[in-house]
């Protein structure tokens, strides 16, 4: 079935899982028949379709790979651990600890999708 597909649209395939891949595209494919979709209209509906779909797939597969608590479930904890250091310290501690904690999820999410997409081919 994805042979049938214009070269963007099977480009923006590749972004769905391989596991979902071609029964993703064969209900794209059905649909796009039944819309009467045909020549360069379908292939770009093809293309814009498959690209959300595997991108939303890529960030459900993400999220629930990199479960990130809450910002105030990390204050919390840090807070109720305790530090050596008091009062302003502390609090300065804290906070270069979390914004830390949260840039390098950003950095790290922000490879994992720089890869995905220069994998795809995009």
């Amino acid at each position: 079935m994805i042979a049938d597909m214009s070269r963007a649209a099977r480009l923006a395939v590749r972004l769905i899982p391989a596991d979902d891949r071609e029964w993703i595209a064969g209900d794209l494919l059905e649909d796009a028949d039944a819309r009467g979709l045909r020549g360069t209209r379908r292939d770009c509906w093809l293309a814009a379709e498959c690209g959300v779909i595997g991108a939303s797939l890529v960030f459900d597969r993400l999220r629930e790979t990199c479960r990130m608590p809450l910002l105030r479930e990390i204050a919390v904890g840090l807070g109720s651990q305790g530090h050596s250091a008091s009062g302003k310290a502390a609090v300065l501690i804290d906070t270069f600890l979390v914004t830390g904690t949260i840039a390098v999820l950003v950095v790290g999410a922000e490879i994992l999708i720089r890869t995905l997409f220069v994998a795809a081919g995009l």
